[in-house]
C-alpha cells in the first residue's frame, strides 16, 4: 500500500492515495476487517482509473507505431551485433536494446522466430535470444 500511495500522490490521483493512505493505516492498526473492506473500494476505484486511461493509453501506442513506420527498413546488421553481444555478456542493457530493435526486428524475422525472440527476451533467456538473431540471418558479417 505505501508504493501505491506514493505513486498515486506523485500521479495526483487523490481518491486512490486517501484509499491507499487508509489500507495502510487500518493494515498498521490491525484493523484487517477495514483494511479489506477500503481494499475493495480501492480496487474498484483502480479499475476505473484503468478504463479511463485507456483511450489515452491506446492513442500513445498508436502514436507511437505510426512513428515507427520507419521500421520499414532492415534492421541495421552493427546494431544487431551489438545486441548480440550484450546478450552474450547477459547484459541488461540488452533489454533497452531490443525494445529500440524490435520494430525492425518484428517486420523481418519470420513470425514464429519473433515469437520466439520476444519470448526469451521477456524471460531475460539472452543466450536463447542470441542463437534466435543468429540463427535467422540478421546479422551478416558487415
Amino acid at each position: 500500500m505505501h508504493k501505491l500511495k506514493g505513486v498515486a500522490g506523485m500521479l495526483g490521483a487523490k481518491g486512490i492515495f486517501a484509499l491507499a493512505s487508509e489500507t495502510e493505516a487500518a493494515c498498521a492498526a490491525g484493523d484487517a476487517r477495514r483494511a479489506s473492506g477500503i481494499a475493495v473500494t480501492l480496487a474498484t476505484q483502480l479499475q476505473a482509473l484503468r478504463e479511463s486511461a485507456a483511450p489515452v493509453i491506446n492513442a500513445a501506442r498508436a502514436q507511437a507505431d505510426a512513428a515507427v513506420d520507419v521500421a520499414d527498413m532492415a534492421p541495421k546488421p552493427h546494431l544487431i551485433g551489438e545486441l548480440v553481444d550484450l546478450l552474450r555478456q547477459q547484459n541488461l542493457s540488452a533489454v533497452d536494446r531490443f525494445r529500440s530493435l524490435e520494430p525492425p526486428l518484428r517486420r523481418h524475422l519470420p513470425a514464429a522466430a519473433y515469437q520466439a525472440l520476444r519470448g526469451h527476451m521477456d524471460a531475460l533467456q539472452f543466450d536463447a535470444a542470441a542463437e534466435i538473431l543468429e540463427g535467422n540471418g540478421v546479422i551478416c558479417d558487415a
